[in-house]
């Protein structure tokens, strides 16, 4: 057993007066470096030193490096709005005829950053007018986004996806389809945490359905 004797005045400095016993060796060995150890082992001692100043350092590392993740995968985190001038098209099971409208979309959006280059995105939209008879229930789509900067403040960036669409008709009735969606749109940086976006999507193109639009947006990247 080792009987640890700091080197330093038996009368504390008032800034160690608040420091709990337990916690006084920690705190003493960045004052007094230099123990004297009654036992004659000082290669023993001088190695417990050193595996306790290193086993200090990688616990602040480590609290460092989880602390820089964490900031780090917030960074990446965007939710957003927008809204979308679109064009719809529906054919009801029960009728031969197709109708057209240009029904006016809100959407919410969520999504993920992994790379400057690569994001994935969720949707969720409806309309908030019927137009021609037609009115959009719900748009939700889940998109791979690949992006490419083009200056500090503006990207380009395309969309591809899978999106599932309920229309109803008025008086006929709704109908719901899903299939693959793609689009283009620009990105451009009010700040480094928002942005305006404009962009073009094609949520659907199928025998009986066909929904698509020009969107204006503003994202919030946490």
């Amino acid at each position: 057993m080792y009987i640890v004797t700091p080197q330093i005045d038996t009368a504390l400095p008032s800034s160690l007066h608040h420091i709990p016993r337990r916690h006084f060796l920690l705190r003493l060995s960045t004052i007094c470096p230099r123990l004297c150890l009654h036992n004659t082992d000082h290669n023993h001692a001088s190695g417990n030193i050193i595996l306790i100043q290193k086993t200090k350092l990688t616990i602040a590392t480590a609290i460092l490096g989880s602390a820089l993740c964490s900031q780090s995968a917030l960074a990446d985190l965007y939710a957003g709005a927008a809204v979308t001038y679109a064009g719809a098209e529906f054919q009801h099971t029960s009728s031969s005829a197709t109708t057209d409208a240009s029904p006016l979309l809100v959407q919410a959006q969520l999504g993920y950053f992994f790379t400057d280059y690569f994001a994935v995105e969720g949707r969720y939209g409806t309309s908030i007018q019927r137009s021609g008879g037609l009115n959009v229930d719900h748009t939700a789509s889940a998109l791979l986004k690949g992006n490419v900067p083009v200056t500090d403040q503006l990207s380009m960036y395309g969309l591809l996806g899978y999106s599932s669409v309920t229309i109803d008709q008025q008086d006929v009735g709704s109908g719901s389809d899903s299939g693959m969606s793609f689009g283009l749109g620009m990105h451009y940086a009010l700040s480094g945490y928002t942005a305006v976006t404009f962009e073009f999507l094609n949520n659907l193109n199928s025998d009986k359905a066909r929904l698509n639009g020009l969107s204006l947006g503003f994202q919030y990247r946490f």
